[in-house]
């Protein structure tokens, strides 16, 4: 099992180079993937971004697909 902090960083190494977040929204899937605890990881998520693991991955992929909305014209 990787401690939380290299977790984390494996988890964003999958959402920026992999776009996991686009294949799947099982956060327990990208955990047994990465070799973290669910719960840690979701409990350091939570404590630094306001999001769980499961809505972390919907949100990314909502934002990916939504057409953007800002500035302009």
């Amino acid at each position: 099992m990787k401690t939380t902090s290299k977790a984390y960083k494996a988890l964003w190494k999958l959402i920026d180079k992999e776009e996991i977040h686009l294949h799947t929204l099982d956060f327990s899937y990208v955990c047994n993937r990465i070799g973290a605890s669910e719960e840690e990881l979701d409990k350091l998520l939570t404590q630094e971004l306001g999001y769980t693991g499961r809505e972390l991955l919907r949100e990314l992929r909502h934002r990916h697909f939504s057409p953007c909305t800002g500035g302009g014209n």
